[in-house]
């Protein structure tokens, strides 16, 4: 199936419940006198965000939207302290999303202007809105691995006597400790709360084993394109795009990491309202589909789902599975922070 092609259908689909749906108004005096700014992730985040939700919501309102590269607590934080943020919107994983809320980073979801009644999920915090759920796993490159010759979950992923080689791990705790403790034998179903112990004991077990802890996301597939390393953790969305573009990367959808993309408003922002108007016109279930079929996230808006084209749902792992490692953002409120930084010195020894 032509992907460009259903692209083609996809929005076709979508302007025609957009014709049919009502106009989003946003009064005048709400207008953002500067462009609204949205942080997120390079690469194929801001391609979907401004594609699927960026310029038509610029089309419906008025209101500019430019995309930046690389949210960052830190740099949140320190923007919140001066008083003058230079990002309205920011794009974060389920660890960092609910950290910089328990932080004070954040505005409160504006319930009038935000309508969270049709998500899939609900939301884990009042200065949270979730917009879809992301999933990672195994990879390799098909070339160079047929099948049976690769693993295709995280206790073999971690069998390095089976399946030899070079491997990768993100260098962040949430994802990297669930990982290291299903391998160890912990069962996905009962991983919380997290023996931390266990969990850095098997991360010194496969240490030797890991060729990079990877930060720069781009970076996971990039490493099994030029063969440096012979198996990564990698995530659906960029396997699908080295596939579109005839790099022969594969990866397996048996049992993946499930975790949840956030959009927080940046506290004191000066553009609040057209940054909760943004939110509410992106959870509108064909934009959410239409982000989707580029970013290869599960939409949590109801309805989005069926709404995705068959070539994108593919790579979505059923997420009633209950092999699939689902990360508990409750969890990591009040932990990662702490975590985090001892990851960080585990990493430089």
């Amino acid at each position: 199936m032509n992907d460009q092609s259903n692209s083609r259908r996809t929005f076709v689909k979508g302007a025609l419940l957009s014709v049919a749906a009502p106009a989003l108004i946003i009064p005048r005096r709400t207008r953002a006198a500067t462009p609204l700014v949205i942080a997120t992730w390079g690469g194929l985040a801001t391609k979907a965000t401004r594609v699927a939700w960026a310029e038509p919501f610029t089309a419906a309102t008025g209101i500019p939207v430019t995309i930046a590269d690389g949210p960052d607590l830190a740099k949140m934080k320190a923007q919140v302290q001066g008083g003058n943020p230079g990002w309205d919107l920011v794009d974060l994983p389920g660890a960092m999303a609910v950290t910089a809320a328990h932080a004070g980073l954040l505005e409160r979801v504006d319930p009038n202007i935000v309508d969270q009644s049709g998500l899939v999920i609900a939301s884990p915090s009042p200065y949270l809105v979730r917009m879809s759920t992301f999933a990672g796993g195994v990879g390799w490159d098909s070339k160079r691995y047929a099948a049976g010759s690769h693993p295709t979950n995280v206790q073999e992923y971690f069998d390095f006597k089976r399946f030899p080689g070079a491997r990768t791990l993100r260098s962040r705790i949430a994802e990297t400790l669930e990982l290291a403790l299903v391998g160890s034998g912990v069962e996905p179903s009962k991983l919380y709360p997290l023996d931390v112990d266990r969990g850095f004991a098997m991360l010194d077990k496969i240490k030797p084993n890991i060729r990079k802890w990877v930060g720069e996301t781009p970076q996971l597939t990039a490493l099994l394109q030029t063969g440096e390393v012979d198996f990564g953790y990698v995530y659906n969305s960029r396997v699908r795009e080295a596939q579109r573009a005839g790099i022969p990367l594969d990866m397996s959808l048996s049992q993946c990491v499930i975790g949840s993309e956030y959009l927080g408003v940046v506290r004191n922002s000066r553009n609040r309202d057209a940054a909760m108007r943004f939110i509410n016109f992106a959870l509108n279930p064909v934009r959410q589909a239409n982000f989707a079929y580029y970013i290869t996230a599960i939409p949590n808006a109801k309805g989005a789902l069926e709404l995705v084209d068959p070539s994108a749902r593919r790579w979505m792992p059923d997420i009633n599975d209950k092999q699939h490692i689902f990360i508990s953002d409750t969890y990591w409120a009040d932990h990662y922070e702490k975590l985090n930084a001892r990851f960080s010195e585990w990493l430089l020894d």
